[in-house]
């Protein structure tokens, strides 16, 4: 069992990176930014994601209740 543990530090690593450069790939923190403006401002926001199948790619976008 000793042998396996550096085994998961190091995907655990690999896991953090791609997910921190999916954050920066589809804009992520400056999304989150704008949804917590916009939810301070009109009291309601979200984070609207799903897939697109065309382009297999993830897309998310800020929504407003009033939108």
């Amino acid at each position: 069992m000793g042998c396996e543990k550096p085994i998961y530090k190091s995907r655990y690593a690999q896991i953090i990176d791609w997910i921190t450069e999916e954050f920066k790939n589809y804009g992520i923190t400056q999304k989150l930014t704008l949804m917590a403006i916009l939810a301070a401002k009109n009291s309601v926001s979200y984070l609207k994601v799903w897939p697109d199948s065309v382009n297999e790619k993830i897309k998310c976008v800020v929504r407003d209740a009033f939108e």
